[in-house]
């Protein structure tokens, strides 16, 4: 039997909150706009008012299911997290967290020197191995498609230059 935990509930309510704050307080006091724009889209605020709410509507969808869960299976079921031991273990759970921070800046600093587009690749190889992904084959697919997809993007459609580090002469 689906055993529902309390964490979930309590992480799309915490999803719901922080998009509130971005987007009612961070944005508008952290993101100064121009007061002409030819579009909205052109606005520096849109992709990270998007952004919010995308994240606000994930945190929806999370509320929404637990509380559909809980009526079909019944208050009986309802656990918290320490009640059900899970195989990958708490502390495990806190490494990858951890190690995914820690890459973060990692992939942050090496973009002057590498690019986006080798350190975007880094980047989906690690992330997709530490959550839990073994198909190598995907592993690379993922990893070499989606950073030059974004890239051909921002370069050709948008032309927006992104910094192609020690690949700078290949441009």
């Amino acid at each position: 039997m689906k055993t529902i935990h309390r964490s979930d509930l309590g992480v799309g309510i915490g999803l719901v909150a922080l998009s509130l704050i971005l987007y009612f307080v961070l944005i508008p006091q952290g993101i100064s706009e121009p007061s002409k724009l030819s579009s909205i889209a052109m606005s520096p605020r849109f992709w990270p008012s998007v952004i919010a709410a995308m994240l606000g509507l994930a945190g929806l969808v999370v509320i929404v299911q637990q509380l559909a869960s809980r009526s079909r299976l019944g208050a009986a079921t309802l656990a918290s997290p320490e009640e059900h031991e899970d195989p990958t273990g708490a502390k495990g759970r806190w490494i990858k967290a951890i190690a995914c921070m820690v890459w973060s800046f990692v992939y942050y600093a090496s973009i002057p020197y590498v690019g986006v587009v080798a350190a975007s690749f880094a980047t989906l190889l690690f992330l997709t191995w530490m959550g839990g992904e073994r198909r190598i084959v995907l592993m690379l697919l993922l990893a070499v498609l989606l950073p030059s997809l974004l890239y051909y993007f921002f370069n050709y459609v948008a032309h927006v230059s992104l910094p192609l580090g020690i690949f700078e002469s290949l441009r």
